[in-house]
């Protein structure tokens, strides 16, 4: 009887051990799938911004020089100059609704 009870004890404390084990495992997976959600929302919205067309018409300002219909782009040449006029230089500006594909 007492073989009998030793068993019984040896295989219930096992099987609690291994449920202990699984849920830690579970408890890890579950907070690497709450970061790589985070990343993951992120990541959207960073698309979402690249998408807007606020950040396209910084971009074509930015890298391209394109500017709005009736605008003109002013170009610092020398910002440490005395004088305001000699550093400054006006060029037209393209209009996107001109150029020819």
């Amino acid at each position: 009887m007492g073989f009998f009870v030793f068993v019984m004890a040896f295989l219930y404390l096992r099987n609690y051990l291994e449920l202990v084990r699984m849920e830690y495992q579970i408890s890890v997976v579950e907070r690497e799938i709450a970061i790589w959600k985070e990343k993951c929302d992120e990541l959207l919205e960073e698309i979402e911004y690249l998408s807007s067309d606020e950040y396209v018409e910084k971009m074509a300002r930015e890298k391209l020089g394109l500017v709005k219909p009736g605008e003109i782009q002013f170009i610092v040449t020398d910002p440490s100059a005395a004088d305001e006029s000699s550093g400054v230089e006006e060029r037209p500006g393209r209009d996107p609704s001109k150029i020819l594909d």
